[in-house]
């Protein structure tokens, strides 16, 4: 292993002195992003269209509307049936969808709250914070039915004397777990972003050595393919710990936004994703001698798990198909991990998230060595 280490160290020390650009990228690409990204975003997020398809047309569902319209960060869109609500839920005309039965207010004067269904992820921050406050409404009038025994003259008389002594309620706190969530999401995928990058780049070195006949020469000293190999993983590896670490310490000591995730859980996600990334920069050297070739599979590669996997647009945004292809992606399963630690998730399915994802670093390290070991019985025979 001697062999292994000191390659690492000539590897880090080419990467860190004799490309100091990277370096300081590595220090200062991050503190832009948790500096200016909040800004932009936080002017950016608007208004979210939520469907609403209202076939009960009574005085509770009216005053469920009206419940809905107060919120600033929604704006309610009226379907015509049930179908055109599901149909734009899944091509994301609207984030999420409000069916009303038409028997709404007899389940309410019932003491059932079954009449309001709910469409959309569960688990997103809006999903669950909406679903709790129609669960509150429904519930107050409920109550107001119970007190007055399913009379609905003697209900509508006490939802409206109470919508009277009601206190205006600021809706501040939904507004800004969603900018806080979409921000955090962002800088995670930047992070992403450039890591990714980072390692393709750092698995440049391995192009350039056999440009340079520097492979050659270093395989002639004793040293084995696998153990060269090896060596490139670990160096960049190491340089993606440092990159991680930097970020964390620089969300905690610049960024205002709550991650909402350990410091130690992100950097654990964040580093299982770099290894991933190191054996996808290593598979696209090892798959052909052309580097110019290696380079174009390298950055296709890295472009499409970028955009499926949720670094450019969320995941609740990508349509069905496109949904289930990005589970066909690391950085999917790293994203999944992360939303799974914000919303308090069992560690077990964190776990399963980051197995899955390992498991993808293991099937490109394989194939690459399996390239590696072919090329050299080729250039072996020669």
């Amino acid at each position: 292993m001697r062999s292994v280490y000191a390659l690492v160290k000539n590897n880090l020390k080419i990467m860190i002195l004799k490309k100091p650009a990277y370096t300081i990228l590595t220090v200062v690409f991050p503190m832009i992003i948790f500096l200016f990204a909040p800004k932009i975003i936080d002017g950016s997020i608007t208004e979210i269209n939520v469907g609403i398809y209202d076939e009960s047309k009574s005085f509770s569902s009216n005053k469920l509307d009206e419940y809905l319209s107060d919120i600033d960060m929604i704006n309610l869109v009226e379907v015509n049936s049930e179908d055109d609500l599901k149909q734009k839920f899944n091509t994301r005309d609207i984030y999420l969808g409000i069916m009303i039965d038409k028997n709404m207010e007899e389940k309410v004067l019932r003491g059932d709250n079954s009449g309001v269904i709910l469409y959309g992820i569960e688990g997103e921050n809006l999903y669950e914070i909406l679903d709790k406050g129609l669960s509150i409404e429904l519930s107050n009038m409920i109550n107001l039915a119970k007190i007055n025994n399913g009379d609905f003259e003697k209900y509508k008389s006490s939802v409206e004397r109470k919508e009277k002594e009601k206190i205006q309620v600021s809706y501040k706190d939904l507004n800004d777990v969603e900018v806080n969530h979409s921000v955090s999401q962002t800088l995670i995928g930047f992070i992403i972003m450039f890591a990714f990058y980072r390692a393709m780049s750092g698995s440049g070195l391995i192009g350039e050595d056999k440009e340079q006949n520097m492979y050659t020469r270093i395989l002639t000293t004793g040293v084995k393919p696998w153990q060269y190999y090896l060596s490139n993983i670990i160096s960049i590896t190491i340089l993606l710990a440092i990159l991680f670490s930097i970020s964390v310490i620089e969300i905690n000591l610049i960024s205002t936004i709550e991650i909402g995730v350990s410091n130690i859980m992100l950097i654990t996600i964040l580093l299982i994703l770099g290894i991933v990334s190191v054996s996808v920069g290593t598979f696209c050297m090892t798959i052909t001698n052309d580097r110019d070739l290696s380079s174009i599979i390298s950055n296709f590669i890295t472009i499409s798990f970028l955009a499926l996997g949720g670094c450019f647009v969320p995941l609740s945004y990508l349509s069905g198909t496109i949904n289930k292809i990005s589970y066909f992606t690391p950085i999917r399963w790293a994203m999944e991990a992360i939303n799974n630690a914000q919303q308090g998730a069992d560690i077990s399915v964190i776990v399963m998230n980051l197995l899955v994802l390992s498991l993808f670093g293991m099937v490109f390290f394989i194939i690459s060595v399996y390239c590696i070991n072919k090329r050299d019985k080729v250039d072996n025979v020669r």
